[in-house]
């Protein structure tokens, strides 16, 4: 019995995404964090007036590694639109080195934002329930979040979600 409730529950977490998330229709968060080099950004601030795709990933996380290259196409894709991705790195701070390599290693565009808060707290992840990597949220150009996946991302519910936001 255990085995089969086991086996429930992978087969539960493999096909359900965003199942720990919060519900569409939350505003960005007033957010500010570092990126790797130690600077701040202000959230609402990098996506005023844009539709936000903010993809929250793992150094460690290899579903991140396959589905890098089509976040990144999915961002060249739209540039020169009023959108931006967002990329937050939610391993904590003794792995921002690791972050930034990572991030020059599959040419993410800037800034790389971490995951970090006050007394080691990790705000994004904590805002929005996330369990998983890779995360993708996406937010309307009012800052409304539209739509949200938890690891193995639907490409294509993706793609509708951003094009629906604009």
């Amino acid at each position: 019995m255990r085995a089969l409730v086991a086996a429930f529950a992978v087969v539960l977490l493999l096909t359900t995404t965003a199942w720990a998330l919060v519900a569409p229709g939350m505003q960005m968060p007033a957010l500010t964090l570092p990126d790797t080099t130690g600077a701040t950004y202000d959230l609402r601030q990098l996506a005023q007036g844009k539709v936000t795709v903010l993809v929250y990933w793992s150094v460690s996380c290899p579903i991140c590694r396959k589905q890098m290259p089509f976040f990144l196409q999915l961002h060249r894709r739209l540039t020169g639109n009023p959108f931006v991705m967002l990329f937050v790195n939610g391993d904590g701070p003794a792995m921002a080195a690791a972050a930034a390599g990572y991030a020059r290693r599959y040419n993410m565009p800037g800034p790389i934002l971490l995951d970090q808060g006050p007394g080691d707290s990790m705000p994004v992840g904590d805002t929005f329930d996330i369990v998983g990597t890779p995360t993708v949220l996406v937010f309307d150009r009012k800052g409304k979040l539209v739509h949200a996946q938890e690891t193995h991302v639907d490409m294509a519910k993706l793609k509708q979600a951003v094009e629906a936001a604009f």
